[in-house]
């Protein structure tokens, strides 16, 4: 990883906490399209699991 990716994957891997919500917004798309499935990979690794925007609204009834 560059700098520029390495400083995306610490922004969002070190402070994700249970019942996170990440928003990722694009504004180099070739850092953070190309660090994100080291983030995913790293966090599922971890136990953390994954859900649109749909479905927390579904399972919250909103």
């Amino acid at each position: 990883m560059n700098l520029e990716e390495q400083e995306v994957y610490h922004r969002v891997v070190d402070h994700v906490k249970p019942g996170s919500i990440i928003t990722m917004h694009i504004q180099d798309e070739s850092h953070t399209i190309s660090v994100l499935p080291k983030i995913l990979d790293d966090l599922k690794k971890k136990g953390y699991e994954f859900k649109t925007v749909g479905e927390l609204i579904s399972e919250t009834g909103l």
